[in-house]
């Protein structure tokens, strides 16, 4: 009972987990469905609906969390800049904020960014 006790006063303190932006407009989220497909042609895996979900998702949430991406850019980018720009989101994609690591990485195909005001 103890262990019990000591797990929920654990699981109290943990922070809560920050809201991930998943609301795309109709246009981005055409976008990004026309860009994983594209990707997906490429690496020769067109019908693999698990890739397919979990690379949208990736884009998503690094476009609507941090790293906004020029999509029509991405869209039409050469294969190796749309591969570039895919495998390396879902390697330095914070899965738990959907956040991009730009310290590490930066899309290609990743808008201009702005600087803060507290910067």
């Amino acid at each position: 009972m103890n262990d019990t006790r000591e797990r929920g006063e654990a699981e109290a303190a943990r922070p809560p987990a920050p809201v991930i932006n998943w609301d795309t407009d109709a246009t981005e989220d055409s976008q990004i469905s026309d860009i994983v497909d594209g990707y997906l042609n490429l690496i020769g895996d067109p019908g693999n609906e698990a890739e397919k979900l979990r690379h949208r998702m990736n884009l998503t949430a690094c476009h609507l969390n941090g790293c906004p991406l020029d999509l029509a850019k991405l869209l039409d980018a050469k294969a190796f800049a749309l591969a570039h720009d895919v495998q390396g989101i879902d390697r330095h994609l914070d899965r738990d904020t959907g956040q991009l690591d730009t310290d590490r990485f930066l899309p290609r195909c990743a808008l201009p960014q702005t600087p803060t005001e507290n910067a």
